[in-house]
Parts: C-alpha cells; sequence; structure tokens
C-alpha cells in the first residue's frame, strides 16, 4: 500500500507545503546586498603554488529574500583569485562550496570557500563572492578578500 501525501508537498511527507521553494532566482542587484566580511585564511603562514587553503568569512545577509543551497537557483559560495596587480587569474567558473545552513535577509552567517593556489604568483588577492546558479554572479571586491604571499 503506498503513503499518502499530503496536498502541496510533490509526494514528499516532510516537504513543508507553507515553506517558499528558491524556485524563484536571484538578480545580480539581490546579490549585490550580501557582504562577505571578516574574511581570513584557516591555518598556518607559510604557503606553497599548488598548496589548498580555506578561506573563511560571515555572510550578511542585507537582501530581502532568503539565501539557501537548494532548489532550482541555489546560492553557492565562490572564490574569485587576483594577482598583485588586480588582475583576475584562475577560471571562469571556479569551485562552488555551499552554504552551512540558511541564511535569512537580517542575518549573518559564517561561510567558507576552499581554493588551490596558483603556481606563478608571489602575492594573490582571494576575494570570496556568491553565485545564484543559473541566474547571477555577484562581482567578487578585493577589498573583502585576503592577501596571501606563495612561496615556490
Amino acid at each position: 500500500v503506498p503513503p499518502s501525501h499530503r496536498p502541496g508537498t510533490l509526494g514528499h511527507p516532510r516537504r513543508s507545503v507553507t515553506e517558499p521553494r528558491a524556485d524563484t532566482p536571484l538578480t545580480r542587484g539581490d546579490l549585490e546586498l550580501i557582504d562577505l566580511v571578516g574574511t581570513t585564511v584557516l591555518g598556518h603562514g607559510s604557503r606553497r603554488a599548488g598548496d589548498p587553503v580555506t578561506v573563511l568569512f560571515t555572510i550578511v545577509n542585507r537582501s530581502t529574500e532568503e539565501l539557501r543551497s537548494y532548489g532550482h537557483h541555489p546560492v553557492n559560495l565562490a572564490a574569485r583569485v587576483f594577482d598583485a596587480a588586480g588582475v583576475e587569474i584562475g577560471g571562469a567558473e571556479p569551485a562552488r562550496s555551499f552554504l552551512a545552513k540558511l541564511v535569512p535577509p537580517g542575518a549573518a552567517e559564517p561561510g567558507a570557500v576552499e581554493v588551490w593556489l596558483p603556481h606563478g604568483h608571489e602575492e594573490v588577492t582571494i576575494a570570496p563572492t556568491v553565485v545564484c546558479e543559473g541566474s547571477a554572479w555577484r562581482p567578487a571586491r578585493t577589498e573583502e578578500g585576503v592577501s596571501i604571499t606563495v612561496a615556490g
């Protein structure tokens, strides 16, 4: 005998019919209202090219939208890497990290991304950013980033 499900739950017994779905994509304007502050690097100060580093920061949601890493248009974290002259280096599609938890409007929650340090650069700035998949990126802000000296 198949289980019965409440109407509006799309067949999932634990899905709330009152919870909004993350189906509406955030715009670049929405993403511009998200600040990433207190950026720091986990671990010791000696860094070599090719080493992974974990960048920690606080996500401050000044938008009117709840940030979540699920649904058709999830919000994920990423990082952009810049050289000493402020020129972006690395791929156009950096690796993403999920939000650790929902970030309601007006809230602040911790965030983290892992980045592999590039070869051929002595000084880099890693700037975290956010992306609403399938919709928009928030441009990385180097002033929210952290500078790292890379050895050999």
